[in-house]
């Protein structure tokens, strides 16, 4: 529970500069008031509460996944280069 309400805080801090420029479209650009707030706010919780479990759900997905396995997937997909060193004696 506490790892969810610190991913919650996460959350609102990875969307607060969204938010901010949101804002300030609605307010000087547009020039408009918020016409429904009661709508508004239950929307920027859900978002929230949206992108947190979203984040969980990754973490929980990937702490799960062998790294031995990421590692085979990343070699097979990864172009080969190889490298060919001369002795040290050749090149004198």
């Amino acid at each position: 529970m506490k790892r969810l309400v610190t991913l919650m805080i996460e959350s609102v801090r990875d969307l607060t500069p969204i938010f901010i420029v949101i804002a300030f479209f609605q307010f000087v650009i547009l020039q408009q008031p918020v016409q429904d707030l009661a709508e508004l706010i239950p929307g920027i919780i859900m978002v929230i509460l949206g992108l947190t479990l979203f984040i969980q759900g990754l973490e929980i997905d990937l702490d799960g996944v062998d790294l031995q396995l990421l590692s085979e997937l990343f070699l097979q997909l990864t172009p080969r280069y190889e490298l060919h060193v001369q002795p040290f004696d050749r090149l004198r």
